[in-house]
């Protein structure tokens, strides 16, 4: 109460004296209302067990991480569930490494580090998909992934969380392996041409991938045909993009001179 402005504290008491609630409840009220005082009472009879249920979703929220934290803290002191915590949830979802909902996970709860969740993120990221358990978590991840491949914009928006999520923070790109092995678990088999793009990375690119390239690869995908054909050499496509189209083109060739072994 010290805090508040004098208007503020007059309205917490008004509203204390119609509802019969404490100062704590009032304040929570009426942030929520814009310090409208009219507006915070009708929502406390409308829903006066509203601030009750977010405090025992927390708590449960908090039960959740603390099975997987281990009171595990980083040099600043933040808690959080760091690898072998992570390894435990994933056994305990039932979800490899490898599997895409692993990611979805990450971006829920606005990962910053890879195989680390910090109470923050967890607390928010859980609040926001309304879970608290194993059992919940998993259902809300495998709706989450179904929606994927219905809407473009969901799949874009884990794609391009990942590259930021998968590189090291010191680090403007993506590590060549990193990044193939992120594609895999992306798309899968969905796009036959990624062998190819693998192909020709490891045998003429051999480094790391920007930023621009990770973005673009996306729209590539989606637009341009698997034989090339509607590839556009004038467009603003990156280099590398350029350079693996030709690198396609060349290779039937190759490959039909090339004598049969068998």
């Amino acid at each position: 109460m010290n805090r508040l402005k004098t208007d503020q504290r007059n309205k917490v008491k008004k509203f204390c004296q119609w509802t019969q609630k404490t100062e704590d409840v009032a304040i929570n009220y009426l942030t929520k209302s814009s310090w409208n005082v009219d507006v915070a009472t009708e929502l406390y009879f409308q829903n006066p067990n509203m601030f009750e249920t977010q405090a025992n979703d927390k708590n449960k929220i908090e039960k959740f991480f603390t099975t997987y934290a281990n009171d595990s803290r980083d040099n600043c002191g933040v808690r959080k569930i760091g690898p072998n915590g992570v390894l435990r949830l994933l056994n305990d979802l039932q979800l490899g490494p490898m599997d895409r909902r692993v990611l979805l996970l990450a971006l829920k709860l606005k990962a910053a580090t890879q195989c680390e969740f910090t109470w923050e993120e967890w607390l928010a990221g859980m609040t926001a998909l309304r879970v608290s358990s194993a059992n919940s978590l998993r259902s809300r991840l495998d709706q989450l992934d179904s929606e994927l491949d219905d809407d473009g914009s969901k799949f874009r928006e884990l794609y391009i969380f990942t590259f930021s999520y998968g590189k090291q923070a010191s680090q403007r790109s993506l590590e060549l392996e990193n990044a193939l092995a992120y594609w895999n678990i992306l798309f899968g088999d969905r796009y036959p041409v990624l062998s190819k793009w693998e192909d020709f990375l490891r045998k003429e690119h051999k480094a790391a991938i920007s930023r621009d390239t990770w973005n673009l690869l996306l729209d590539f995908l989606l637009v341009v045909e698997p034989d090339m054909s509607n590839y556009d050499d004038d467009g603003a496509w990156p280099v590398l993009l350029d350079q693996f189209v030709e690198y396609t083109r060349e290779k039937p060739a190759e490959d039909a001179n090339c004598p049969n072994m068998y």
